[in-house]
């Protein structure tokens, strides 16, 4: 199945995760971990955690038209505000010992 076929059968939620992460290239855990906080006028701000030692610095992803309207979907499938998560999932931490 191609992702244009996925988009077209998915739900709204997962509509909006793939079209998000199609527009902006971000990891899964970095994606779920986007909060309402992050989406701002000029477009969305984002701290990728690539790796431990990872230097902390945010970036800004412009608006496109777009990534406009996949948050506006993304924002319209939420079930409530009950939550500061764009998809009310936050990331997980995993932690290895040896």
């Amino acid at each position: 199945m191609s992702i244009i076929e996925a988009i077209a059968v998915a739900s709204p939620v997962l509509r909006a995760y793939i079209s998000i992460k199609l527009l902006m290239g971000l990891r899964r855990a970095d994606l779920l971990g986007l909060r309402m906080a992050d989406i701002r006028e000029v477009g969305i701000h984002v701290q990728p955690r690539k790796t431990a030692k990872t230097t902390g610095k945010r970036i800004i992803i412009e608006w496109s038209l777009n990534l406009r309207a996949a948050v506006d979907d993304a924002l319209a499938a939420r079930p409530k505000d009950i939550a500061p998560w764009l998809f009310l999932y936050p990331p997980r931490r995993v932690v290895c010992e040896a």
